[in-house]
């Protein structure tokens, strides 16, 4: 968990960096002033009405849900910090660099607004990757951990009953742990507690009195909002033909989630696919890909790719590599075996000369002598999350075997990444050959591309902090 004091609790952070921090966030949403940027901000535009709607359905009454509609209020100085910071900005561009700005740009806001179910799930999606920061380590001064591991868990079973038909609503699911999520704060609980800190200290200084608590203290609205989220996305993909891949995607991520971080007894290839379901990319990119199929015209062509498999497939390769690529980077993954032997050698001297003796302990003091090629390796560490190669070796004794294994492992998931890669292209070449069409494909290997340059930077910057 980050252990980041909030400004509520210290005062000494004054105006001047408040809006320091707030500034840096809208120069990063507003950089773009391009063609593309131009076109994304209108997509953005869409589902900003979209979520201040939905709001209105999913949480009840309270100072937060003024506060989250005063974030999403385009008249307000601070709107452009808030999408930079509840990702909503990032949903969208993602979306706008899959589907593709080739189109026109009516054509590309018929698209937006086709995806705006599924970004609209996404930013939600957010407040329960938050809830599971830290839980794949626990640390001594980690006060909340079994706390938020407790939440995690019956969130995630509940999600997944209600996707297998479980017909209750959210509050009813998850009433029994409300008084217990008021004890986590969503500011700690995020890669940028400092910066929702200071956005929230911005909206106290421009309304009338609010606890600063009620404002901090907000998970379980967001949860709430989350779970309805993910239910009416689920219901709203009946009506697709890749509908069931996107409804058994979701609860395979959830699912998967829970299993990643409380199975310790997975074998290196249930890792792989336990962690590749977990992630969000099949149902995300299946939805995208039914958009833009049916603006091309073969959406009739995609069902025969769906109920042969075909799809499915292609989908599940692409995902498989995204997890590599979001747990290791883009540096280590195409790291030649030579370089990355020299790496490793250079490590275990600077371990000896530490006297490491955990594995996570020293990859947290050396991660910056690296740069970029060690930032999801570093981000992971940092934060306490789930990463397929440190999976069982943050605490194993001794060094030495815990260190080996890591070395392994990257020159194992950087060979797999080449096979899959391979794989999953000879899938795409059957799909297209089967549509009679190259568009979805491409679609699909873009998404691939786009996580290749993302995460070749720093996580801890703007074009590398994106994850689905």
């Amino acid at each position: 968990m980050v252990q980041t004091v909030s400004p509520f609790a210290n005062k000494g952070q004054g105006a001047s960096q408040r809006d320091e921090i707030i500034t840096q966030e809208t120069q990063g949403a507003q950089a773009d002033r391009g063609p593309e940027g131009i076109i994304i901000r209108q997509a953005v535009g869409e589902i900003v009405d979209e979520i201040r709607a939905r709001v209105f359905n999913y949480m009840p009454p309270s100072p937060f849900r003024d506060y989250y509609l005063w974030g999403l209020d385009p008249n307000n100085v601070y709107h452009d910090a808030w999408l930079q910071l509840t990702g909503v900005r990032q949903t969208v561009q993602f979306a706008a660099r899959v589907m593709g700005t080739q189109f026109d740009p009516q054509m590309f806001l018929q698209l937006a607004r086709f995806a705006a179910p599924m970004n609209l799930y996404l930013t939600f999606e957010v407040i329960s990757d938050n809830l599971a920061l830290g839980l794949a380590e626990y640390l001594p001064n980690d006060d909340t951990f079994f706390l938020r591991a407790h939440l995690m868990h019956d969130f995630n079973i509940a999600v997944c009953s209600a996707l297998n038909g479980y017909e209750r609503d959210a509050h009813e699911l998850l009433a029994v742990n409300e008084s217990l999520a008021g004890r986590i704060s969503t500011f700690r609980q995020s890669l940028s507690p400092m910066k929702h800190a200071a956005l929230a200290d911005a909206y106290l200084n421009h309304t009338r009195y609010v606890p600063p608590e009620d404002l901090e203290y907000s998970l379980y609205p967001l949860l709430l909002s989350n779970f309805q989220a993910a239910t009416d996305l689920a219901q709203h993909s009946k009506a697709l033909v890749t509908g069931h891949l996107i409804r058994r995607g979701l609860y395979r991520r959830y699912l998967s989630a829970d299993r990643a971080l409380l199975d310790p007894n997975l074998t290196m290839g249930q890792v792989v696919s336990v962690s590749t379901y977990a992630i969000l990319i099949l149902p995300v990119v299946a939805y995208y890909l039914e958009g833009v199929a049916s603006a091309i015209g073969v959406r009739e062509e995609l069902t025969r790719v769906t109920q042969n498999g075909v799809l499915y497939k292609s989908l599940y390769h692409a995902a498989l590599l995204i997890r590599l690529l979001n747990d290791l980077g883009s540096g280590l993954i195409k790291q030649e075996q030579e370089d990355r032997k020299l790496m490793l050698r250079e490590m275990y001297a600077h371990s000896r000369e530490m006297g490491a003796d955990t594995l996570t302990g020293f990859l947290r003091n050396i991660s910056d002598q690296y740069g970029s090629r060690l930032t999801r390796i570093a981000k992971d560490v940092k934060h306490g999350e789930f990463n397929v190669a440190l999976y069982n070796l943050r605490h194993s004794a001794p060094f030495d075997y815990s260190f080996g294994s890591f070395g392994d492992r990257l020159g194992y998931f950087s060979q797999l990444y080449r096979q899959k890669y391979a794989r999953m292209q000879q899938y795409l070449d059957i799909m297209a050959q089967q549509l009679g069409d190259d568009t979805l494909s491409n679609l699909v290997e873009r998404s691939v591309l786009f996580h290749e340059r993302l995460y070749d930077n720093p996580y801890t910057q703007e074009r590398g902090e994106y994850a689905i």
